[in-house]
């Protein structure tokens, strides 16, 4: 049973705020739209663009924006190095430097591929989220209501990320699943030999990779994180607020 579904209009409203402005307490606490748009930008040039280029000893702050930039635009795919490199006309090294600075700054972080054969699935490539969507959003020019934009699939991912993340215990692991196939599951929470797959979609649907997964692996039990209501099965549909 939902224990929220006396109050899931407001969950609802508040979540696609979320989606939208992050959860830094100042934005959050602003109601006006305007205003939490200004304290974006106030941490994006305070931190971002000129406070890490003294602690980190930037040399080239346009290019490294630049990256940060891409990045921003490809939340929940896997990370290119090369393909980063070239766009940015940099080398592989500074990209996988920067990358680090990010990650140690707290403003994105990556997640690694889940695997068990070397055959089938994928081993290397990482997949990359903003820790806050607000800054994100902020970062590429977006910060338009979330029902209307073409990117709310991967800001509801990112969402979901970041809440796994929060909620995950000490001994615990988070992956991504993806075979050279590429089918692929956005989450997977490893503990020991149990594991649990969790997908996030703008609707409910059943997903073929997740019947894929469970198969493989024997898991009898799967989620799927959306914008609607909770609904109970093998493969249990949550709304996504639950995990924010």
């Amino acid at each position: 049973m939902d224990p929220t579904r006396f109050f899931k209009n407001n969950c609802f409203r508040h979540f696609n705020e979320f989606l939208i402005f992050g959860g830094y307490p100042r934005v959050v606490l602003e109601e006006d739209y305007d205003k939490k748009e200004k304290l974006l930008g106030e941490i994006v040039s305070s931190y971002i663009y000129k406070d890490m280029r003294s602690l980190f000893n930037i040399g080239d702050i346009t290019k490294f924006n630049n990256l940060v930039k891409v990045l921003a635009s490809q939340i929940g795919s896997l990370i290119n190095i090369s393909g980063l490199a070239q766009t940015i006309e940099i080398s592989r090294q500074t990209v996988s430097n920067y990358i680090s600075i990010l990650q140690n700054s707290f403003v994105i972080s990556l997640l690694s591929p889940y695997s068990r054969s070397k055959q089938v699935e994928i081993r290397k490539a990482n997949k990359i989220y903003f820790f806050d969507n607000g800054i994100r959003n902020y970062i590429i020019g977006d910060l338009s209501p979330s029902m209307s934009r073409a990117d709310k699939g991967a800001l509801l991912e990112n969402v979901v990320f970041n809440g796994l993340l929060k909620r995950k215990r000490e001994m615990e692991n988070l992956y991504f699943w993806r075979t050279k196939d590429k089918a692929e599951i956005d989450f997977v929470l490893s503990s020991g030999d149990k594991v649990i797959p969790l997908e996030v979609k703008t609707h409910a649907q059943s997903h073929r990779a997740l019947h894929s997964f469970m198969r493989k692996y024997k898991v009898g039990k799967s989620y799927i994180a959306h914008l609607g209501e909770f609904k109970h099965n093998d493969i249990s549909f949550i709304p996504a607020y639950w995990l924010a």
